[in-house]
């Protein structure tokens, strides 16, 4: 996201944003994460405590697109 459109986007509140993915692509992200050294989580302004907050949201919301195709 460039700085300019950063800048507006929190102007106008810093919505939080919906995104819907595919089961696949949210499993995919999560492993991705998993992969993240320590170091790679420090210079990203990253705690193991917020990786596992993300990974569980992930956990909750593929329990919650697999129940409703059950």
């Amino acid at each position: 996201m460039s700085r300019t459109l950063f800048r507006r986007w929190r102007e106008r509140g810093g919505r939080a944003v919906h995104l819907v993915l595919p089961f696949d692509d949210v499993m995919e992200f999560a492993l991705a994460l998993l992969s993240v050294s320590p170091i790679e989580l420090e210079a990203l302004g990253w705690t193991f405590a917020d990786r596992k907050r993300l990974l569980d949201h992930f956990l909750a919301a593929g329990k919650r697109l697999e129940s409703r195709f059950a």
